[in-house]
């Protein structure tokens, strides 16, 4: 039996007309992506559903968030999500920096997304970004999922035992 060896791929976004590789994720990255899609799965409405690492397509660019909520029925176009999601998340990676996740997040957002997550594992802080503020994410801090009708869900995310389920210090079973 022999082997064949490939080149690993991982995601590249399409910004401007380039190329850009997103960057690998470290396990604080992965644990934090797996916790939010798990809280996210058994809170959003069944009309919803939280996709990591879904490709997004922003007029001539392809970003990828960390974790997009869409609409079940929304508009794919070769499996790409063409319609605005409702939601992005974005998680720092080692490399990444703040202003970076933010440009990223303008982008989403002037393409019609109503909000962007942005988390920082390793500094254990979040923010919640939509065009006119950056408000930081604190534990009494409700997070809204709104459409043009209105107002979808109102989620309570408990920081502290998610940096703790993270950080292997509290289980998210």
């Amino acid at each position: 039996m022999s082997a064949v060896l490939t080149q690993p791929v991982y995601h590249e976004e399409l910004i401007d007309g380039e190329k850009v590789q997103k960057a690998l994720p470290k396990r604080p990255h992965i644990r934090l992506q797996k916790y939010l899609t798990s809280f996210l799965d058994k809170q959003l409405p069944e009309f919803l559903e939280a996709l990591p690492e879904l490709n997004v397509i922003v007029e001539s660019d392809r970003l990828i968030p960390d974790i997009t909520v869409a609409y079940r029925k929304a508009r794919y176009i070769e499996d790409d999500l063409a319609d605005a999601p409702l939601l992005a998340i974005e998680i720092l990676s080692p490399g990444q920096t703040l202003s970076g996740m933010m440009n990223k997040c303008e982008r989403l957002l002037n393409a019609g997304v109503p909000s962007c997550w942005i988390f920082w594992p390793e500094r254990e802080k979040a923010w919640e970004y939509t065009g006119r503020d950056l408000v930081e994410i604190t534990p009494d801090y409700k997070l809204t999922l709104e459409d043009e009708a209105g107002i979808i869900a109102i989620l309570a995310l408990n920081l502290d035992d998610m940096w703790r389920a993270v950080n292997g210090r509290l289980s998210w079973e």
